[in-house]
C-alpha cells in the first residue's frame, strides 16, 4: 500500500490538523479495524497533492490513507 503521508510532505500543506477530502463511488466503515474504506475512483486531496485509486482506506486514528491497485499521485 502506498501511505499519502510520506507524499504529502511535497505537497502545499493544508490546515493544520485538517484531514484529506476523499470521494469516491462506494464508502464504507469497517468496523474491526476502525478504518473508512473507498472503492471506485477514489479520490483523496490533500492541499495541493491529489491521489486517485481504485481503493482507499483512512485511518481516522492515525490521519494516514492507504490506497491499493492502480493509482496516481499528482502535485
Amino acid at each position: 500500500p502506498l501511505l499519502l503521508a510520506a507524499a504529502a510532505a511535497a505537497a502545499e500543506p493544508p490546515s493544520a490538523g485538517a484531514p484529506p477530502r476523499i470521494t469516491a463511488e462506494e464508502s464504507t466503515f469497517d468496523a474491526a479495524t476502525g478504518m473508512l474504506v473507498f472503492q471506485g475512483a477514489a479520490r483523496a486531496e490533500y492541499g495541493d497533492l491529489i491521489l486517485t485509486a481504485d481503493e482507499m482506506r483512512y485511518d481516522r486514528a492515525r490521519g494516514v490513507v492507504t490506497a491499493k491497485g492502480r493509482f496516481v499521485i499528482t502535485n
